[in-house]
């Protein structure tokens, strides 16, 4: 997790980094870096039960990024109402809306960064850095805030098991 922690302050670096004229470069990759440190930050935490630690990296390199985008979509309306349901059997009480926060932050981030990395026709301003930056550190806020709860324990398996899932 501390990796996580270290490129969403890389990201925060990268948008700042030219005082007056941002370069894209740097401000590309602080978007990209942002989505990222999200992106590590749940797959670290879902990796942390894992014995060994050798294990965790082979089941780290499992994780989607559309599989992951997928649930986040199921997720992002902050209610049962949209899961699969072979989750909302596993989900207990009111999903808190945290959840929104960090599936919607995930989507958007995800989005971001293709376009950072692979549409050179579109122009970022340091704000538009900026405000994924901020994106990313309000999910990661949110996120420890709800880790440790039994309904994120059933995201972090439906962002790596989804697909694999089967209705019972």
């Amino acid at each position: 997790m501390a990796y996580a922690k270290d490129l969403l302050e890389q990201s925060l670096h990268l948008a700042r980094r030219e005082r007056l004229r941002s370069k894209h470069a740097s401000l590309r990759r602080a978007i990209s870096t942002a989505y990222y440190s999200l992106f590590h930050l749940l797959v670290a935490d879902a990796t942390s039960i894992v014995k060994p630690a050798l294990l965790r990296a082979q089941v780290s390199r499992a994780y989607s990024h559309d599989n992951m985008k997928s649930v986040c979509r199921s997720w992002v309306h902050g209610t049962t109402e949209n899961l699969p349901d072979h989750q909302k059997k596993l989900v207990t009480g009111l999903l808190d809306r945290r959840f929104m926060t960090v599936a919607n932050g995930f989507i958007r981030l995800q989005e971001a960064r293709h376009t950072a990395d692979y549409d050179l026709s579109y122009s970022f301003a340091r704000l538009d850095a900026l405000e994924f930056v901020r994106l990313a550190a309000s999910a990661r806020q949110d996120w420890k805030a709800i880790a440790p709860t039994n309904n994120a324990k059933v995201f972090l398996a439906a962002l790596l098991f989804e697909k694999h899932w089967k209705p019972r």
